[in-house]
């Protein structure tokens, strides 16, 4: 569920032409109204097929670039917009270095008011606003050409190369697809969409049903975390929920009932409800719009503030250090100069002090403000709309001077791992990240381990190995869901060591489950000639069983219980709760019973769940207790919600 949003100069009809793909009007104050220009950020969304994204609209206006900015900080796209008639702008600019500084990609260059001019003004404003855009080194989305469509007027890609070569740690894309468009008579409109959805969904997302990239967009505009983050874009008051705000969830899902830290005033929430996109759910995935209210608050919640969960590695600072980007190198402010902070939603009134270590600030802000390292940030001039500088939060700390006399030093030692090369870059936030999602230009630096398209430093490949290594070694195994918890990493970085170490035969995968390597495998059973014969025998009994499964405080076989236990660790079979035991294809039948027709999010009642499968209650309690260990299932008062179906594969 990506989110987009606009970018672009005052009245070149950025948000009729939201209207027309969204059919919302993101103009909602009345101001806004009367005046006939948006002020203020607006939210809207629009689903194609299975394709569903957010929208957030900005004012284009140079005397509320902050608002620009809060924007375009809960974004992983930009449609960079500029009217046929009027062309590039200076505030074009101003935006297209915001999406620079954030590191958002632009997705698709629009030509507005292509109705009203020559039909082949609309590509020459194109050529011209892409030509600039490549001086400029701005991002686009990283997808190639997309197919030329007969629209009228024309759309297109003009292909163009970067003034320079592009060293820094933000790669080159050099073909930013471009569209013109009528946003009232909606001509164009159906392109848009559809290159839109070619774009951020992939293959089988457009609504033409062909062609596009093969990798949907994925968050690119924060910092990585661990854990659920919102920063709050919009906070207002609703009967009978009281305070509620939005924001585009990131890091990690984030349920009905979730504890979260609101930082800079560090207050512990609980949440009461989610919506995503006006409707009302449990659990709401990262990368989407999220409304949230809470259980019991009085809390005061303004825009720029963060909602965090457990893991998320925000903290809250007055003062840190800053590491410029590339473009910034050449600002060289005096001590104390006074700025502006743009960072996530928020601003702050700051000072800006130089550091003799070249690269770095020093920035100490009016207010306290939560922020995460790595994270992208934009100074502008104070009372001003022009960017001063950019680049992301390196360190915290610096505000009394015997913290500067320990920190600076290290800032002259981080910086000779920060040459110019993008894999030199990408090796140093390695190390300080613990792992890293390879792109298209990093290569696995040595001393690194690959697993799927992340690398990790040999010492937390070594500490995550043994980690897994101890949770398959657990009776009954561990589930794989729960492991990124354990590990302190990102689900999909988790996932991908499970899947190389199973490849490797250093853990097995079974139903959501981590065990011990399987020995040798033959059929759905595995080859249990290397078993002793006694495990043999009860292996094969197991599988005899069926449904009825095996109930260890109904048998007197001595040992029986260190027998089931060892059959366990080989992934040949599954403890429900330590004395009633199956065939792992027995309880993969049960849970494709109840998970397989429901969606996630739906509830189910015990009797549901027994009608589904022909259990008594002295089997279904710990069926469901079981599968809420591995993640399918949580317990919802006295009933189970829907969590999702893994890799449950049922034997035909």
């Amino acid at each position: 569920m990506p989110v987009i949003g606009t970018a672009g100069h005052v009245d070149h009809g950025k948000t009729a032409l939201i209207a027309a793909l969204t059919g919302m009007d993101t103009d909602r104050l009345p101001e806004e109204k009367a005046r006939g220009m948006t002020t203020d950020l607006g939210f809207a969304h629009f689903t194609e097929g299975s394709l569903r994204v957010g929208v957030i609209d900005v004012p284009g206006h140079e005397r509320y670039i902050r608002n620009m900015v809060a924007g375009a900080s809960g974004i992983d796209g930009a449609l960079l917009v500029v009217a046929a008639d009027d062309g590039w702008m200076e505030q074009t600019g101003r935006h297209a270095a915001v999406l620079r500084a954030l590191g958002v990609p632009i997705l698709l260059l629009v030509i507005t008011k292509a109705d009203i001019v020559p039909p082949e003004r609309p590509r020459l404003v194109a050529k011209d606003a892409l030509s600039r855009l490549a001086a400029m080194q701005v991002r686009g989305g990283g997808y190639g050409e997309l197919p030329q469509h007969d629209a009228v007027p024309p759309a297109g890609v003009i292909p163009h190369t970067p003034a320079a070569p592009w060293t820094g740690a933000i790669p080159w894309t050099a073909a930013i697809p471009w569209i013109a468009v009528d946003s009232i008579g909606g001509r164009g409109i159906p392109e848009l969409r559809d290159q839109l959805c070619r774009i951020l969904g992939g293959p089988g997302e457009s609504s033409a049903g062909g062609g596009g990239s093969s990798s949907p967009v994925v968050p690119l505009s924060s910092a990585p975390s661990r854990g659920p983050n919102l920063i709050v874009d919009r906070a207002f008051e609703l009967p009978g929920l009281g305070r509620v705000v939005a924001g585009s969830l990131r890091g990690a899902e984030l349920s009905v009932g979730d504890e979260l830290l609101l930082l800079p005033q560090a207050e512990s929430l609980r949440v009461r409800s989610l919506q995503r996109y006006g409707e009302a759910v449990a659990r709401a995935e990262a990368g989407c719009r999220v409304a949230v209210s809470f259980i019991k608050s009085r809390a005061t919640i303004r825009r720029g503030d963060c909602l965090v969960g457990e893991g998320s590695g925000f903290e809250t600072t007055s003062s840190f250090y800053m590491l410029l980007d590339g473009y910034s190198s050449s600002f060289k402010p005096r001590p104390g100069l006074s700025a502006e902070l743009a960072l996530g939603s928020g601003h702050r009134e700051a000072m800006v002090y130089p550091v003799k270590c070249p690269g770095f600030l020093r920035v100490t802000v009016e207010a306290p403000i939560a922020a995460l390292p790595g994270q992208k940030f934009v100074l502008l001039m104070k009372g001003g709309a022009d960017v001063l500088a950019a680049g992301s939060v390196f360190a915290f700390g610096g505000h009394e001077a015997r913290e500067r006399l320990a920190l600076e030093p290290a800032l002259r030692a981080a910086a000779s791992a920060l040459p110019s090369s993008v894999e030199a870059r990408q090796v140093f936030e390695l190390e300080r990240a613990g792992c890293l999602r390879l792109g298209a230009e990093i290569r696995p630096p040595s001393g690194a381990v690959r697993a799927g398209d992340w690398i990790f430093p040999e010492p937390r490949w070594r500490r995550a190995r043994a980690l897994f290594e101890a949770a398959a070694a657990e009776p009954g195994g561990f589930p794989e869901i729960g492991m990124a918890g354990r590990l302190g990493l990102p689900r999909e970085a988790t996932l991908a060591i499970a899947r190389r170490l199973a490849e490797e035969n250093i853990i097995t995968l079974n139903n959501g489950s981590i065990l011990p390597p399987r020995v040798a495998q033959e059929g759905d059973g595995g080859n249990v000639s290397a078993l002793p014969k006694a495990l043999v025998e009860l292996a094969k009994r197991l599988e005899r069983a069926g449904e009825a499964g095996l109930d260890l405080a109904a048998e007197s076989v001595p040992g029986l219980k260190r027998d089931l236990a060892a059959l366990c660790r080989a992934g040949l079979a599954t403890s429900l709760d330590g004395r009633l035991h199956v065939a792992p294809r027995v309880y993969a039948k049960f849970v494709d019973s109840i998970v397989g027709p429901r969606s996630p999010g739906s509830t189910l009642a015990l009797g549901e769940a027994k009608a589904a499968t022909g259990l008594s209650r002295k089997w279904i309690i710990p069926l469901l207790n079981r599968m809420e260990h591995d993640g399918y299932l949580r317990r919802v008062g006295d009933e189970r919600e829907i969590l999702g179906k893994l890799k449950t594969v049922v034997d035909s």
